[in-house]
């Protein structure tokens, strides 16, 4: 059964691929973006590849897009917008911090660009924690299977409760988690 789905923070990342694999699988797919370039690009990326969806500008933290947004009757939200910051909590500016935990605020570049966040920022001012060296970030996962199951979930009428991927981090969540749960005092 195809269902109508609006993916916040559509313009890169996850977002992008769950939307695009949905509108692939014949889904109504309502893409948000956070700023009009985004919108106007993957509008002509999805229309170059021949792919059906509906491509809008949400930035969840603008009154007038959520009130564009909330005008769209969907069958299912993937809440994906969000900020990535990275540094020590107790180095982080107040403003860079507020933004990080305001609900559904948009940036994009995901782990590379997140990780080079703080050297915004980082000569400021006098700081607790010293600079942690920059590496390379050449142990992520291919975000194919991430996409394939976010997409199936939704695709799904009674998925689980719980879904991990990769899969091979399962089994350390299960571990993790039963743990807990057998802990005694």
């Amino acid at each position: 059964m195809s269902k109508s789905v609006l993916v916040t923070g559509a313009a890169t990342g996850l977002g992008r691929g769950v939307a695009w694999t949905l509108a692939e699988r014949g889904h109504k797919v309502i893409a948000g973006c956070q700023i009009w370039p985004q919108v106007w690009e993957l509008r002509n990326a999805a229309m170059a590849a021949g792919v059906q969806m509906q491509v809008i500008k949400l930035d969840v933290l603008n009154e007038i897009d959520r009130k564009h947004a909330l005008a769209i009757e969907i069958d299912v939200l993937f809440n994906n917008a969000g900020i990535m910051e990275s540094g020590p909590v107790v180095e982080i500016p107040m403003s860079v911090f507020r933004s990080v935990f305001n609900p559904g605020a948009y940036r994009t570049g995901f782990n590379d660009t997140g990780m080079q966040t703080m050297d915004q920022w980082w000569s400021l001012g006098d700081r607790i924690v010293a600079h942690w060296p920059l590496r390379e970030l050449d142990r992520q996962h291919d975000p194919a299977e991430m996409i394939n199951a976010i997409a199936a979930v939704i695709e799904e009428d009674k998925p689980a409760y719980r879904t991990v991927r990769p899969a091979s981090a399962e089994a350390m969540v299960k571990k993790e988690q039963s743990d807990v749960w057998s802990r005694r005092v």
